[in-house]
């Protein structure tokens, strides 16, 4: 009996020393089954999760390569490192969602290797003059295109704050507060990747301004930032809940149906991809490149927002609500794509439309909700389908005027029943 006892205190004792709100979790089965690969790192293993798998082994390498250049470059010993980690180690761990079966050195070794490998390759990347002439980091561009990809999955983090730690300790403290040169690294590091969602950044080497974000872990840092750019242009719009019995807040149609309901697609260049308008029947949206990196990075940002437990923070969520609503066919996206709506990198507008129609697959989203972003739009959008005169003015145009041809076959059989009438009129003049 002592024996049982024994474990359940031991299990007892971990439990009350872990952290009530982690911010580092494990996707969850469900969506995992939706598409597993879009959150499993390639090559690069960062935290605990997958720091064992044989195909991440090649980078361990180069981290212990990376930490060696730190070490020399600034003269010291690696000690000094470690003992400022082991201060952060209680800490760090209680930021896991799931139990960490390493001991505390093992622990504090492994955020050493992760996060000086981190900070050495935004600096090296802010800084071309502090590469090395034969890292191939910086030679291969698919490695370091994989090892951004890597850095934004939401399972494949460590803490913020051994990050900003490791910068305070390795930087001048003339270049800006630890934090500020970590968002500013960061930030410049992942712009190709955010790009095809992101039109706010200029195009110099460095954030003109700081944005604000919560000290999680780089995919917070990447998704708040955004956010925060969006929060300061005062796009939200929040819209009084009404009665039960209004329907106007429900899901909208699809592409196919809002043509056929005389509704319009229109491309426009906004400052934000969530910038989308409808007024007078035509609906505005923003353009959106569809290629092989649209599917991982969106979903590890609507699990960020899922997993965050922040109300109103779930613009990416949101935004891929309504695109899921918009795709329903191959022939929706053939409609937006024709439109500059949609850049299909692809190939496939099955492809496509099977993508957007997986993507919200158990995501928890309320349309009805004060905060969903396309609230506004929803209910206008609905509102203009109940029309029904709207759908008989459409429903020449797109069945019988969609094509040149199709034009041709209208006007020749137009001047024909014109035809047909004058004849008849004139034999009836006759008699």
């Amino acid at each position: 009996m002592s024996q049982l006892s024994s474990g359940i205190n031991e299990r007892l004792a971990f439990l009350s020393s872990a952290s009530i709100c982690p911010f580092i979790f494990k996707i969850n089965e469900q969506l995992q089954r939706q598409n597993k690969k879009a959150y499993e790192p390639e090559i690069l293993g960062v935290g605990p999760y997958y720091r064992k798998k044989v195909n991440l082994q090649m980078m361990e390498v180069h981290k212990l390569r990376y930490l060696d250049e730190l070490l020399k470059r600034r003269n010291e010993s690696v000690d000094r490192y470690l003992e400022a980690l082991k201060n952060l180690e209680k800490e760090a761990r209680n930021y896991y969602a799931e139990p960490i079966k390493l001991n505390k050195d093992k622990f504090v070794e492994m955020m050493l290797l992760d996060g000086c490998f981190i900070i050495e390759l935004f600096r090296k990347f802010n800084n071309p003059t502090s590469r090395y002439e034969h890292d191939p980091i910086f030679q291969i561009l698919n490695i370091r295109k994989s090892i951004r990809r890597d850095l934004l999955l939401f399972e494949n983090q460590i803490p913020l704050f051994v990050l900003i730690q490791l910068i305070d300790m390795t930087e001048n403290s003339n270049q800006g507060n630890p934090q500020d040169i970590l968002a500013r690294w960061a930030l410049n590091f992942f712009r190709a990747t955010i790009s095809s969602f992101s039109r706010s950044q200029t195009s110099n080497n460095q954030p003109t301004t700081i944005p604000k974000y919560n000290d999680r872990h780089l995919l917070s840092l990447v998704h708040d930032a955004w956010y925060s750019l969006i929060a300061e242009k005062g796009n939200v719009i929040v819209i009084p809940l009404s009665s039960g019995t209004d329907k106007s807040h429900e899901f909208i149609k699809s592409v196919t149906e809002l043509r056929e309901a005389g509704i319009k697609f229109k491309k426009t260049e906004c400052s934000s991809l969530l910038d989308v308008k409808f007024e007078n029947g035509i609906m505005e949206i923003p353009p959106l490149r569809v290629d092989d990196d649209t599917e991982w990075l969106f979903r590890n940002l609507i699990a960020y927002e899922q997993y965050s437990g922040e109300t109103g923070n779930t613009y990416m969520t949101d935004y891929m609500t309504f695109m899921d609503c918009l795709l329903n066919s191959p022939k929706d996206v053939e409609i937006l794509r024709h439109s500059g709506i949609i850049d299909n990198w692809l190939g496939d507008d099955k492809v496509v439309s099977t993508m957007f129609n997986k993507m919200c697959n158990h995501i928890l989203v309320n349309v009805d909700s004060e905060t969903f972003y396309y609230r506004k739009v929803f209910k206008e959008v609905n509102e203009y389908c109940k029309h029904r005169r709207h759908g008989w003015m459409a429903f020449p145009r797109y069945n019988y005027c969609n094509s040149p041809w199709s034009i041709l076959s209208v006007t020749v059989a137009t001047v024909f029943l014109l035809l047909t009438v004058i004849q008849t009129g004139c034999s009836i003049l006759q008699v």
